[in-house]
């Protein structure tokens, strides 16, 4: 995952450049899962557009916190290095510290297709990206992203 929505990349440049000021609350920052075919999702989340996100009606699905400070602090992140290897010189990356574990699906959610770092309390997509291997979740199943395998790149 490595894609900026278009609310992020405006709310950077403007705070770079001293336009107005961007702040973010740890608890406000939330992964949310999305079905459907990738690409239209994908287009749907660069602005901050939620069409395929798991339904919360009945299914157990919600969306995980993942903050960056405090004792509700589920996740987390490194901080920012640049990677090593050939395929990513020049980027800055960040992945999660812990698993992020959702809920037992109630009801059967789909085959997950993308996943989004979300501001919660905006209700804004922050990152966004295609998941490596699509996922069809059952009810009983229940979908985990391992340690260091949400990866958010910048260069």
């Amino acid at each position: 995952m490595s894609a900026a929505s278009n609310y992020l990349e405006k709310k950077l440049l403007d705070s770079a450049l001293g336009i107005t000021s961007f702040t973010q609350t740890a608890g406000n920052i939330r992964i949310a899962l999305f079905t459907g075919t990738a690409a239209t999702v994908l287009a749907n989340l660069e602005n901050s557009v939620f069409t395929n996100e798991v339904s919360t009606t009945g299914t157990g699905y919600a969306r995980v916190s993942l903050n960056t400070s405090g004792s509700t602090n589920t996740s987390g992140w490194t901080a920012a290095t640049e990677p090593t290897s050939t395929d990513t010189a020049g980027y800055y990356e960040v992945s999660n510290t812990n698993a992020i574990t959702f809920s037992e699906a109630l009801l059967d959610w789909g085959t997950i297709t993308c996943v989004a770092v979300v501001d919660n309390t905006a209700s804004k997509v922050l990152f966004y990206g295609a998941v490596t291997v699509e996922k069809t979740i059952q009810a009983g199943d229940t979908f985990q992203i391992s340690a260091g395998q949400l990866k958010i790149r910048l260069s």
